[in-house]
């Protein structure tokens, strides 16, 4: 049988894609994540399995997923900092200091499927790094279009490092005028939201098929660097989970396991650290 040029590209669009999507085989991510025991230890049973939606409601600008530092101080740091506790006060959500009403920190530690369908950088806190692949990568940053083949960006200022987002797309957009690749005074959270809905765009074929190939090579090589990532794949086991009392790290992923909150509560009340 011969293949008419359309239906070969066709083929090797597809497998291209098929091989992209593609888990790497063998590979896993290891992840850690903060959260409190609640006073009453009523928030640990709650974790003998993660969903990769379970984080959503903190996050609906970058999209939903279980959010995760890639390195285990930083989690702990997270838990002494002020955003250690979400809190919806006030109706939109925020963060706050730990008090002794939440109990005990502890950390929940995840080993995932190194896979690019299910894992996505935290554009927020990678906000150094996904600057850096931008600004090298700029030329063809700038080149994305619409699948219409309209313009999105405008040109980069170098001088005040920023892209100018082309009018009248913006207008129609939530992208803003600017996108400011400026580590030093760059606001991380607003940027990093920007980046995030341009990079959703790209992945859903908004940007053009081209787009696509760069959504892939950006994934590629950040996860990997970014100090923080989310998984929205299916439930997981965690692979450990610890209290943290007094600096001490508690190990209690069997009794959660188990289900037996009493024998948590006494593991942990007599300080008993593995």
């Amino acid at each position: 049988m011969h293949l008419t040029i359309k239906q070969l590209k066709q083929i090797i669009k597809e497998e291209v894609q098929n091989f992209l999507g593609e888990d790497r085989k063998g590979n896993k991510i290891i992840g850690y994540h903060a959260t409190i025991t609640g006073g009453d230890f009523s928030n640990v049973l709650g974790w003998k399995q993660v969903s990769g939606g379970k984080s959503a409601e903190m996050a609906t600008d970058q999209g939903g997923g279980f959010y995760m530092f890639a390195n285990k101080n930083r989690a702990l740091r997270r838990l002494k900092s002020s955003h250690a506790v979400p809190d919806d006060w006030g109706g939109g959500m925020s963060y706050r200091k730990m008090e002794p009403e939440d109990g005990y920190g502890m950390i929940v530690t995840l080993e995932v499927p190194y896979s690019f369908k299910h894992l996505e950088i935290d554009y927020e806190i990678s906000y150094d790094v996904w600057v850096d692949f931008v600004t090298t990568y700029m030329d063809r940053f700038l080149s994305l279009t619409l699948s219409n083949g309209q313009q999105i960006f405008d040109s980069y200022d170098e001088s005040k490092k920023e892209i100018i987002v082309k009018a009248p797309y913006n207008t129609k957009s939530q992208l803003g005028r600017s996108i400011v690749l400026d580590k030093t005074t760059g606001n991380k959270l607003m940027y990093g939201n920007v980046m995030s809905r341009i990079l959703r765009f790209m992945e859903k074929g908004l940007f053009g098929a081209a787009a696509r190939g760069v959504h892939q090579e950006f994934e590629e090589q950040l996860i990997e660097k970014a100090p923080a990532f989310k998984y929205n794949g299916d439930d997981v086991t965690p692979i450990k989970l610890e209290v943290v009392k007094d600096g001490q790290l508690i190990d209690v992923t069997q009794e959660v396991m188990s289900g037996d909150i009493e024998l948590i509560k006494s593991k942990v009340e007599s300080n008993v650290s593995v």
